[in-house]
């Protein structure tokens, strides 16, 4: 589902479950913050858009979309996440102080 932006559309157009976790419990959006597809913050947007919760579902390893984004370095997906309303940033903040460290600098 994180491959081109148009694929995403289609698939989201056509009711796709974005819900539905892989083998390691990634979600698509966890897929589209690893992809560093040129479109990833467009295809971001378009999943967080079509289900909103999706932006706090965490990985097998308790992992969301805000920490691989912060992982990465992709600052300007971690704007994009943490611009959403339906982010969990305070919790992120009471256990990653690096995470906290990259919020102050955006």
């Amino acid at each position: 589902m994180y491959g081109s932006y148009e694929q995403v559309q289609m698939l989201l157009q056509r009711d796709a479950n974005i819900g539905i976790p892989d083998g390691e419990g990634k979600t698509p959006l966890h897929g589209a913050i690893n992809s560093k597809h040129q479109y990833s913050g467009a295809i971001v947007q378009s999943l967080v858009e079509h289900l909103p919760s999706v932006i706090n579902w965490q990985d097998h390893d308790g992992r969301t979309s805000l920490h691989l984004a912060v992982a990465e370095g992709s600052y300007n997906l971690v704007k994009t996440l943490v611009s959403i309303k339906m982010s969990n940033l305070l919790r992120l903040l009471q256990h990653y102080k690096v995470f906290a460290d990259i919020v102050r600098r955006l």
